[in-house]
């Protein structure tokens, strides 16, 4: 059984050897219900199948011994290519002694298994821009204007030779082109959403034709087959999950940074910085300003990731089915 999920790796069954008497029951399902028979007559699994068996908890990994699918000819009245076995959606209902306690994950269904990593390759642009500041000569109070606006790339640009204000306030530019990024898929076999089930099972289908309380009489077949006409389907088995390619990610961010001031035109005579954030801040100045230099960063950059596809299969497949 194969379904489309968002996922990726393997869960499966544990194989507990004979009842476990001291678990406790549930009467949900009532006490000594016969399996119905099929009217088709005697059955024969013809199939041993076995299905290797692993930890049910999410996540765990590891085969321990298989169990054998039972060959009954037409025991209990199961329809043809079918055992009967016992079947409870509840791990902890105890099985009748004589029979091999099965526990699985049954019926997976997308979950979320699969997403997706995102890893910035070129973050967002900040450069080059046309810088534009507001100025004033009184702490918090840049309100004029400037004319200056010079074209910054980074590197050390002309100050113009203009008077140095001593408060500067630089509101952050516009990002000047979008960063990108790469998405790898990640799998998260726990996020796997499966139903926990017990089975019962007995070689020689004589301690499972009618159900204790807590169980169904069920019919088991190896593989994935159809279920005769009427029956419930269950499918319980070792999950594999296998994560497709990722979608577009996304990269985002604004600009900020600092722009150093210099009096000389090789910026190597500092005056002062000022933070590109809106704020009104010192100079260093007044002085003349015979050069600058731009140093962007990018502010609450983020690499959002897009959605992984996948597929979610079971391996050594049980079909359960159950009137």
């Amino acid at each position: 059984m194969c379904a489309a999920i968002s996922g990726c790796s393997l869960i499966g069954l544990s194989d507990l050897t004979g009842g476990s008497a001291g678990d406790a029951g549930d009467a949900s399902n009532g006490d000594d219900a016969t399996r119905p028979g099929d009217a088709g007559g005697a059955g024969d699994t013809g199939d041993t199948g076995k299905a290797a068996m692993t930890d049910a908890a999410a996540g765990d990994v590891g085969f321990i011994p298989d169990v054998s699918v039972p060959t009954c000819d037409g025991a209990c009245g199961a329809p043809m290519g079918f055992a009967p076995i016992l079947f409870a959606l509840d791990p902890n209902t105890s099985c009748p002694p004589g029979t091999t306690t099965v526990n699985g994950p049954a019926d997976p269904s997308i979950g979320g298994a699969c997403a997706c990593n995102c890893q910035i390759d070129q973050p967002p642009s900040c450069l080059p821009i046309v810088l534009t500041h507001d100025l004033g000569d009184t702490a918090g109070a840049c309100s004029s204007v400037s004319s200056f606006t010079p074209t910054v790339d980074g590197g050390c640009d002309n100050g113009g030779s203009i008077g140095l204000h001593a408060y500067w306030s630089i509101p952050p530019p516009m990002v000047v082109a979008p960063g990108t990024c790469s998405g790898t898929p990640a799998d998260d076999p726990s996020a796997v959403a499966t139903v926990a089930s017990r089975m019962c099972i007995d070689p020689t289908c004589q301690s499972t034709c009618s159900a204790p309380a807590g169980f169904k009489a069920c019919v088991m077949a190896s593989g994935e087959v159809p279920c005769p006409g009427g029956y419930a389907t269950h499918h319980v088995g070792n999950v594999t999950v296998s994560c497709g390619t990722c979608s577009a990610c996304g990269v985002g961010g604004s600009c900020g940074g600092t722009v150093a001031l210099y009096s000389d035109t090789s910026c190597a005579t500092k005056i002062g910085s000022v933070p590109v954030d809106g704020t009104c801040q010192p100079t260093g100045g007044p002085a003349t300003l015979g050069s600058l230099v731009y140093t962007p960063a990018i502010v609450n950059g983020t690499c959002t990731p897009g959605s992984a596809t996948g597929t979610v299969a079971l391996q050594q497949e049980l079909t359960v089915c159950c009137l």
